[in-house]
């Protein structure tokens, strides 16, 4: 079986110069102890190699899509990126030659990673730099995740609603308890306007009389009396 679950799946076309920069990309990535899935290394003689991308692309962490024009019309590389969208996977992509946006796969592509903030490694980009921005946002998507899943709980503890009170004085939220260093006063009963005795509302009174004449009709009498 294929080694699944890396943090990376780096997804390029075959030629030859991005083979070797793939490769060396490799290298720099896991010496910053970011491990990568490349398929010319981690699927294995007689496996179902569709199969072993499958499996690797559902548990990756990350796709990084070396962008070329090869690589825009090559109908394996594309299913990596759409596959990986469909899984929700945040792409990291690598721009390494101009002119791939200038056909119609071209445009494709450009909708699936348009959102994405791009690295530049192109012959004449500074490489250095440019992997110096890629490692901090592959290590910021970590330590993300991390945040996450302290915040979320793990392994069998019960998940316990979160108190606002716990991020002032940094004692962990009981439901049954009270972080030591807080006291908490009975509640009193509100004063002020509230405790004034409200006025009991008058009685109502029925009354035909009018000081308009306009209203004396025959009508109004006969119902008063």
């Amino acid at each position: 079986d294929c080694v699944a679950g890396k943090d990376v799946f780096v997804s390029y076309g075959r030629e030859e110069s991005v083979k070797k920069f793939v490769r060396k990309l490799k290298l720099d990535l896991e010496t910053q102890q970011i491990s990568v899935w490349l398929d010319v290394e981690d699927i294995h003689a007689g496996t179902e190699w569709p199969k072993e991308i499958g499996i690797a692309l559902r548990e990756c962490k990350a796709l990084i899509p070396v962008v070329t024009k090869k690589y825009v019309s090559s109908q394996y590389c594309k299913s990596e990126l759409y596959v990986a969208r469909s899984y929700e996977k945040p792409i990291f992509p690598i721009i390494h030659e101009d002119g791939w946006r200038e056909s119609d796969d071209g445009e494709g592509v450009n909708f699936m990673i348009a959102a994405a903030n791009w690295a530049f490694f192109r012959p004449d980009d500074d490489y250095g730099a440019s992997l110096q921005r890629l490692v901090e946002g592959l290590k910021g998507l970590e330590r993300g995740k991390e945040l996450r899943s302290s915040l979320e709980g793990s392994g069998n503890e019960t998940k316990k609603e979160q108190d606002p009170m716990d991020s002032l004085t940094g004692q962990p939220f009981s439901p049954d308890s009270k972080p030591h260093n807080q006291t908490w006063a009975e509640p009193t009963p509100p004063t002020g306007l509230l405790d004034e005795p409200r006025p009991k509302p008058a009685a109502p009174t029925t009354s035909c009389a009018t000081t308009d004449h306009k209203y004396e009709t025959a009508t109004r009498k006969k119902k008063c009396s």
